[in-house]
């Protein structure tokens, strides 16, 4: 998606609409418990386990999406000239931009991004991406916000829960929303100043990570269990940001110099091996929390 996006708009003004694509994301886990609790009720209809119907019908609709796709999301603003025997396979598509739209467009990515016009690219450009010292640092980055979004999305019932053990699980459902609510809030606010102020989106990034640390440690250290909830919706707000920031600077930094093989590259490291971030979270031993000071719960989770 970040290299579809790269497609319509310059790099220097994608954060925000990188950022709305993943507000989907924050959407789905807030609402995921209330959903999941709904196919529990299910349990056991036509021989299928809740999860199962979950599992089902969340793959049904999201296979029919994406074969809907083919005929309602536009390639890119231009047709592209393609003569391979596959082209055949894929339903044709009407401009959507009249000759002189189309014009106005490509002078406005040639004037604020790299001129990515299409073509063909070879495994010598791909090898250029690959060994681009550039693109490991944002990996690094992608990695550690992304463990710990899972880690927080995996266990963040259970600090709940370590905050006040008489909660009911329909307590802890309710209460969890409100941090992906704050999560999605903190996408919106924060994504478009990155892109007005696009030369600056380290400070944007560092600042939204010291977000996070200062709503675990606020979750760790403060009395009440109320203040310490609040310190997971303050770092829910810090970690919105972190992630689409690390996508559009791939393209931003990569377009440039290498076209939409380097954006199209880059976003594929960054997103596959920065995901690996979530493996070292959820292969954590799985100790009751009940069993660990607040302290603990808090960064083990």
């Amino acid at each position: 998606m970040t290299y579809y996006l790269t497609l319509w708009y310059p790099a220097s003004r994608i954060a925000h609409r990188i950022g709305w694509y993943f507000t989907a994301a924050q959407l789905s886990a807030a609402v995921v418990g209330l959903v999941s609790a709904g196919f529990q009720k299910m349990n056991g209809d036509g021989g299928l386990r809740g999860y199962a119907w979950m599992f089902l019908l969340y793959g049904i609709i999201t296979f029919l999406d994406g074969v809907a796709t083919l005929w309602w999301l536009p390639d890119r603003p231009s047709p592209i000239p393609e003569k391979s025997r596959w082209w055949a396979l894929v339903p044709k598509q009407r401009p959507l931009l009249q000759p002189a739209g189309a014009e106005l467009h490509k002078q406005d990515m040639q004037a604020n991004s790299a001129d990515l016009v299409y073509h063909r690219w070879t495994l010598g450009d791909l090898g250029r991406v690959l060994i681009d010292w550039r693109v490991w640092p944002i990996v690094i980055m992608y990695f550690g916000v992304v463990g710990v979004g899972v880690g927080l999305q995996n266990y963040g019932g259970l600090i709940i829960q370590a905050i006040n053990p008489h909660f009911t699980g329909i307590d802890i459902s309710l209460l969890y929303a409100p941090i992906w609510l704050c999560d999605a809030a903190g996408i919106l606010l924060v994504t478009p100043f990155s892109d007005k102020y696009y030369k600056h989106r380290a400070l944007f990034f560092s600042g939204s990570c010291l977000i996070i640390i200062t709503g675990f440690l606020v979750t760790t250290l403060a009395g009440p269990p109320w203040a310490r909830y609040a310190g997971l919706l303050i770092a829910g707000f810090g970690l919105g940001p972190t992630v689409p920031i690390c996508m559009c600077w791939s393209a931003e930094l990569f377009g440039p110099r290498h076209g939409e093989v380097g954006i199209a590259a880059a976003s594929a490291l960054v997103s596959g091996l920065g995901n690996l971030g979530s493996v070292t979270t959820v292969h954590l031993p799985p100790v009751p929390p009940a069993q660990y000071p607040p302290f603990t719960v808090v960064f083990w989770s």
